[in-house]
């Protein structure tokens, strides 16, 4: 890739969220120490948790940049700064979320960042998202059945990249009008949050550590399963459905309807 033209590449470590990686820093060294001198610039991607304890190997490896999932723990910006400050590190925040469907609020995010530029200076600091945008629709504007309401509370894969587009500009001293009209759609849902009926948000709010225990060990549960279902030894079902031909749909159709019996 070097040798064609290319200057960075991106490389997903996902283990390295997972604290069992936390034991791997040797294994790292060997394969870093080995790539670099002959690859891109390399920019090690993590997501969906936070790097923990791996950050102390992970300052040590000759890589140019390391991703972090801001938006899943933010938390966790403050120790992976102090750890990198004296390397050469890049830092890339992934504080636009790639797994929700919600506009990003540009002006958290922003502070966030600063703090991460105030301590490693602007050309260290870039902004992204927090994982891959796959887990998200493409665009808002294909959607045509909304509110302007509803609209304007949402961001999908599109409008994400507009949204790190924009908090990079922001950055750099050039909020404007999509930075603005960002700042009063979120105030304009926090609203409605605060005014709306919050029966979901209070019964989240109410959940305990006891909620989340069973009532009995695995070995109860599974006894009483098996007096319930009265499975044979081994069940066996498909993946997925039938193929639903014409036929199939008239049947379903009409059974539903109570024209035909179970039997038929």
């Amino acid at each position: 890739m070097k040798e064609a033209g290319v200057e960075n590449v991106q490389i997903d470590e996902p283990i390295l969220v997972l604290d069992k990686a936390e034991s791997m820093g040797a294994e790292f060294k060997k394969v870093y120490e080995a790539l670099a001198p002959v690859s891109p610039k390399i920019t090690i991607t993590t997501a969906y948790g936070r790097v923990g304890k791996s950050i102390e190997f992970i300052k040590d490896l000759p890589i140019y940049g390391l991703h972090l999932d801001v938006n899943r723990e933010p938390e966790q910006v403050e120790a992976v700064v102090a750890a990198i400050k004296d390397t050469k590190i890049h830092l890339e925040l992934g504080v636009v979320s790639g797994r929700n469907i919600w506009k990003n609020d540009l002006k958290a995010s922003k502070a966030l960042v600063e703090k991460a530029v105030s301590a490693l200076g602007a050309d260290r600091v870039d902004v992204s998202t927090s994982s891959s945008l796959l887990h998200t629709p493409i665009s808002i504007k294909v959607e045509t059945k909304l509110t302007p309401e509803q609209v304007s509370w949402l961001s999908f894969a599109t409008e994400k990249c507009e949204e790190v587009a924009a908090l990079a500009k922001a950055l750099n001293g050039e909020e404007g009008e999509y930075f603005a009209q960002n700042t009063k759609d979120i105030a304009a849902r926090r609203e409605f949050e605060r005014s709306s009926d919050s029966a979901v948000r209070d019964r989240v709010a109410g959940i305990t550590e006891k909620d989340l225990e069973r009532k009995s060990p695995f070995a109860t549960r599974r006894e009483a399963q098996k007096k319930h279902l009265n499975l044979p030894k081994f069940p066996t079902t498909t993946i997925g459905s039938f193929p639903q031909t014409k036929e199939i749909r008239v049947a379903r159709s009409k059974f539903t309807k109570g024209d035909i019996s179970k039997e038929e």
